[in-house]
């Protein structure tokens, strides 16, 4: 599917009241560039254009509304109006925002006719919503979100699930997940059941509600945690290498510092290598209990002193059967006799002997190479105190070199002191929420539990019983294989959806930040770098316009690209790159600029494309800015009350914030 924008237009609220036209004999540009001086209502502007096509206005706040308008006007109304071009086929929505009573209403205008509310064409539906319009309607801020943990979001994960609808992994396991507790109702409100036996069941299944019910909100808030935690650990490192820096400036504390960092990383390193040893060690009973290990030595001895070949066995046999008694005192008559002839080949033959001689020989083997785990043990304590002391070390080395640089030093030490502790409370927390708690006595109410695993475990015990009195349990079982397999399906999905991406993306890349590339390294809820650290604000909106454009261009469908400021903070040798990337990656590119954005962006544009780019320039008209319309072709001029449009290519490229007095 092609979606476009052909025109949108702003009337009583905070920005300009205007109307953009977009076409061009008959389809929209290829490239629009709107100018709007800072203040004018490029955020407004993007905010309302999200909300006329998902709709979502209708559930805003009071308050949000009412941020929405124009403070100097008594206007009781505003309203916004787009149309979009799907295929060959139009639609309008408008929104109409009602400031006197707040509240916002919808209007949708087909081929078919206008329809009160917010409806769009089914074709349409997947793709107007506040997720996906994130993908094509955003600003530099989102692109950054995409490489950083700090903004508590997954949000790369949620773009490549959003983009290749991986949605449909998790509707398809939720209305299978429904047909579990709709089989186990329908069984509940069979006839010919007691209703002590239906009371049991349905006070079994409020139970595994409320117990889902609190294990979501464990899952959610760790979840949370595990974010939150990411983003200070993240924000930990880039404390730590300014602190660094701070306390380096004399050549003495860099010296120091790095004496204090090598002493920590050889002595976590040999703590580690040691503990990694003993581990399995722990597991032989030999070595935890000496006890053990001299009855073996017993057994050894007395299976040695034995020598009984396969032979002498024979014979002690057949020597027995002559006697006139067994070795057990019964009698040995011809039952016994004929029992012990038909067994006898059965007892200590080869198999036999050559398993004993094995267990002898293992045996032997333990105790000639013998472990001593309690010295290792004490190696292990010395490692570990090595390796705390040195922390210690460190950790004072900088709180005194932090006292002895200046008040920023100390600020840096105690902010990086804070994250520590709030990072223990968090793995803490999580430690706590994941582990499964081994004190846990009695029946603890759900609303006292803080492990996962407890509360899964009381709810698949309980299905289990409601399973075993409605007679449902083959039927479920079945129905828990097919959510296991969508599980795993959408992983290995989006595994080798995400593989896929990040070769793209790094081939662009590659040639965007030619002369500095920072590669992707993985997508882990966010875009993971090669080289994090030490990554240009203008490197991480390339990457993030890379990742963005990839992902639409990937999803076999074709969406106008609206950016605001998207060459802001970009050096000039990128800003070149995305120019030349945008006609590239998109058919319809709308950029919300300002003037100090034409350097190397806007002005390198036309060398990449050979189609006519539609240059608009929009202010607020006021006594102050009436002048910058001077000398300019009326045919060019829209005015409304409070705003004026000019399109014009040389007006766009000469305007200034001060005014422009040239004629065009």
């Amino acid at each position: 599917m092609k979606i476009r924008i052909l025109n949108w237009s702003s009337k009583g609220f905070r920005c300009p009241d205007y109307e953009v036209n977009l076409e061009n004999d008959g389809g929209p540009y290829h490239i629009s560039l709107l100018q709007m001086p800072n203040g004018t209502g490029k955020t407004t502007t993007l905010e309302l254009l999200r909300a006329t096509l998902t709709g979502e206005a209708a559930s805003w706040s009071e308050k949000r509304i009412s941020e929405l308008k124009r403070n100097e006007d008594e206007i009781e109304r505003g309203e916004f109006i787009c149309t979009l071009l799907y295929d060959s086929q139009r639609v309008t929505f408008e929104l109409e925002a009602n400031f006197e009573h707040s509240y916002i209403e919808y209007r949708t205008t087909t081929d078919k006719g206008i329809n009160e509310g917010h409806h769009p064409p089914r074709e349409l539906l997947p793709y107007l919503t506040s997720d996906f319009l994130e993908l094509f309607i955003f600003d530099g801020e989102y692109a950054e979100r995409l490489l950083n943990r700090k903004h508590g979001d997954a949000a790369a994960d949620k773009c490549i699930e959003t983009v290749f609808q991986l949605s449909h992994f998790y509707t398809i396991e939720n209305k299978t997940s429904n047909l579990t507790k709709r089989f186990m109702e329908e069984e509940k409100n069979r006839k010919g059941f007691t209703d002590s036996r239906n009371s049991k069941v349905q006070s079994l299944l409020d139970d595994i509600a409320s117990d889902e019910e609190r294990l979501n909100l464990l899952k959610d808030k760790l979840s949370e945690t595990k974010q939150l935690r990411d983003s200070q650990l993240d924000e930990l490192e880039t404390l730590k290498l300014q602190h660094q820096m701070l306390l380096g400036k004399h050549a003495d504390n860099e010296r120091r510092i790095s004496d204090a960092e090598k002493a920590v990383e050889e002595t976590t390193s040999s703590h580690r290598s040691l503990f990694e040893e003993i581990i399995p060690l722990i597991k032989d009973p030999l070595l935890l209990a000496g006890e053990i290990q001299t009855k073996l030595n017993k057994l050894c001895v007395h299976l040695d002193n034995l020598k009984l070949p396969e032979e002498t066995s024979k014979q002690f046999f057949s020597d027995l059967m002559k006697e006139e008694f067994c070795i057990c005192g019964r009698p040995m008559d011809a039952t016994a006799i004929k029992s012990i002839d038909a067994q006898r080949d059965q007892v200590l033959g080869g198999q036999n002997i050559a398993v004993l001689n094995k267990i002898k020989l293992d045996i032997q083997e333990e105790i000639e190479q013998p472990v001593n785990l309690s010295e290792r043990l004490d190696h292990l304590k010395q490692a570990l105190s090595a390796r705390d002391n040195a922390r210690s070390r460190r950790d004072t080395l900088f709180t005194v070199l932090s006292n002895e640089s200046g008040e920023e030093a100390q600020n840096a030490h105690t902010q990086i002191e804070s994250l520590k502790r709030d990072i223990q409370e968090h793995e803490t927390f999580i430690r706590n929420v994941e582990d499964f708690p081994k004190n846990i006595k009695g029946r603890i109410p759900s609303a006292q539990i803080f492990s996962i695993k407890v509360l899964s475990k009381r709810i698949k015990e309980k299905k289990q019983r409601v399973q075993d009195i409605t007679s449902t349990r083959d039927r479920i079982a079945k129905n828990e294989i097919l959510i296991k397999i969508l599980r795993q399906a959408r992983i290995v999905a989006a595994t080798n959806l995400k593989n896929v991406v990040v070769q793209k993306c790094n081939d662009r890349i590659s040639t965007i930040l030619q002369n500095d590339p920072v590669l992707i390294e993985d997508i882990d809820k966010v875009v993971v770098l090669e080289k994090q650290a030490g990554v240009s604000v203008g490197q991480g909106l390339a990457i993030g316009y890379t990742f963005l454009t990839t992902l639409l261009e990937l999803s076999q469908n074709s969406f106008p690209l609206v950016i605001d400021s998207p060459a802001g903070s970009l050096d000039v040798g990128v800003r070149t790159e995305l120019a030349s990337l945008v006609p590239q990656v998109c058919e319809q590119f709308i950029s919300f600029t300002i003037n100090t954005e034409r350097t190397a962006f806007t002005d390198e544009l036309p060398k990449h494309v050979n189609t006519p780019i539609q240059y608009l320039t929009l202010f607020r008209l006021a006594d102050n800015t009436e002048a910058w319309l001077a000398n300019i072709d009326k045919s060019k001029i829209t005015k409304s009350k409070n705003g004026a449009i000019v399109e014009c290519a040389e007006y766009f490229n000469s305007f200034s914030f001060e005014g422009s007095q040239n004629e065009f």
